[in-house]
């Protein structure tokens, strides 16, 4: 168990808090994302230091009041342009205690994907001052118990404070809720757009079968066979949802591309999605047009040909 000034994600009091702070060291102006936490906050979060240590009962110093001790990230210690800033002592400000960096961790991400990780340095709260979450980790195989349990011994602790709990990838979840509203109206729309386009093609495919009936009909006096006849007359509808599908590809990838610039960190579009996306659209023709087809086909040339 361990505590935060700034929970991960948006919990359910929905709240969404920064602390930034910029400073000089070396004559260059510097600005890095401060976060404060309680002992432990590393170990429940399955951030292990790459050089130095993480805060420990075992330092007084960690908690002291004319020093600060911080843990800060790569990127943070890039930008002080430090090899190994790990014993680094400065001021970051005359009014304020001396940084001493005790240890440096990876990059993670405290907000969403749109921000970078940035710059950032940890430092543990001071005696007596408030942290707004608590972080618990559990490992089961019920949640639901798992979360009464936690809100049962709140409740014990605190009973005038009301709990407010949420898992942790119920917050990240919510940071996307955009996308995945959008990705929801997408593909019902993508759905109903198959769905009337099979239609329409059903419908013209009905209507030319009908035209080309006595065609069809001398075909097979003449010997052609029916999966001759189907293929023949699937050709032409698969040319022109072929066409279609060569004009929607720059299109899709364009706008892909787009929607993913508006992350710091981002997938790339595999060239396999398209070809598969062609491979599913034939697919979804060919069965629109063979069953109209097959049905042309087996019609005997005896009615086709009959008089009008």
């Amino acid at each position: 168990m361990s505590a935060s000034s700034v929970n991960i994600g948006i919990g359910g009091d929905q709240a969404r808090s920064k602390w930034t702070q910029g400073f000089f060291f070396n004559g260059k102006g510097m600005t890095t994302t401060r976060l404060t936490v309680a002992y432990d906050f590393l170990k429940v979060m399955g951030i292990t230091p790459v050089s130095g240590r993480d805060f420990s009962t075992a330092y007084p110093s960690d908690t002291a009041t004319d020093v600060e001790n911080v843990v800060i990230n790569q990127s943070m210690a890039s930008q002080l342009g430090i090899r190994n800033a790990t014993g680094l002592s400065f001021f970051p400000d005359s009014a304020e205690p001396k940084w001493n960096v005790i240890g440096i961790v990876p990059d993670f991400h405290l907000y969403s994907l749109y921000e970078s990780a940035g710059p950032m340095t940890i430092s543990m709260v001071r005696p007596g001052r408030p942290l707004n979450y608590i972080l618990v980790k559990v490992r089961t195989d019920n949640p639901s118990a798992a979360m009464r349990f936690v809100q049962t011994a709140f409740r014990k602790l605190e009973p005038d404070n009301p709990v407010n709990g949420s898992f942790l990838t119920e917050n990240v979840q919510r940071w996307y809720e955009k996308e995945q509203r959008l990705a929801d109206i997408f593909f019902s729309a993508a759905v109903i757009a198959i769905l009337l386009s099979c239609l329409g093609l059903f419908a013209i495919v009905a209507l030319i079968m009908e035209q080309r009936r006595k065609e069809i009909g001398i075909r097979k006096v003449l010997g052609a066979s029916m999966p001759s006849v189907a293929g023949m007359l699937s050709k032409e509808f698969l040319g022109l949802v072929g066409v279609a599908f060569l004009i929607a590809v720059p299109i899709s990838w364009y706008f892909l591309h787009r929607w993913l610039d508006n992350f710091l960190y981002k997938t790339s579009i595999a060239w396999w999605i398209f070809p598969l996306a062609g491979a599913a659209v034939v697919g979804i023709a060919m069965i629109t047009v063979g069953l109209q087809t097959l049905r042309a086909a087996a019609v005997s040339p005896v009615d086709a040909l009959r008089s009008e």
